[in-house]
């Protein structure tokens, strides 16, 4: 009787751990269908999207004719790509994502002049990018709710190839990160970080050199 009710209890186990297995390998395949579906009915709206990439359909866009993404590049959940034209916008994409770029769950972009992110390179969670700011922080500031100020960029943000960002990473106007740089979790960059570099803090100071060592 032990033995009969032992392997019930393992067959009723088995049965609910397949089923749930199942229900999220159902639910990935889903979000990956959805998509891809997303890119194809909304690739005309973008300045250019190019080959096999994947969007997710629960993005916050606003101006999407002002983003470039390139072939095989992935943009997670929740993510918001943001832009704001001024009178000193230039004519290009505002965002530029290259090939093989991969933006994590929560991540936001938002530019007024230029951020663009180069090839092979990851986004960590919660990311935050950031050309611009409200206003000139200045005395007749002040006098504006914030809302109302003028939107303004201080610089451009670029990140070479194959830099690797931690979740949870600010990234303020006016920086460039050098290639191969890896930025540690929670940091803020306000200004440039070396190629090669490990960077962390805040503001993220450089802790370490990737040097070849053959």
């Amino acid at each position: 009787m032990i033995k009969i009710l032992t392997f019930k209890l393992i067959t009723i186990l088995f049965l609910v751990v397949n089923y749930i297995s199942l229900s999220q390998r159902y639910n990935y395949w889903k979000r990956r269908f959805l998509g891809f579906a997303f890119v194809m009915r909304n690739k005309n709206c973008f300045r250019h999207i190019g080959d096999g990439c994947y969007i997710s359909s629960d993005i916050v866009l606003r101006n999407p004719n002002d983003i470039s993404i390139g072939s095989l590049s992935e943009i997670s959940r929740n993510v918001t790509l943001t832009t704001w034209r001024s009178n000193d916008s230039k004519k290009g994409p505002l965002i530029h994502i290259g090939d093989n770029v991969s933006i994590g769950e929560g991540a936001h972009i938002t530019a007024s002049n230029l951020i663009k992110i180069n090839d092979d390179v990851l986004l960590g969670k919660y990311v935050t990018i950031t050309d611009n700011s409200h206003g000139y922080s200045d005395a007749t500031d002040n006098f504006l709710a914030p809302s109302e100020r003028e939107i303004v960029s201080v610089g451009q943000v670029v990140l070479e190839e194959r830099v690797w960002i931690g979740d949870k990473v600010t990234i303020l106007p006016g920086v460039r990160i050098g290639e191969g740089t890896v930025i540690g979790s929670n940091s803020v960059v306000t200004k440039d970080i070396p190629k090669h570099s490990v960077a962390v803090g805040n503001p993220a100071k450089v802790i370490k050199k990737l040097t070849n060592k053959n």
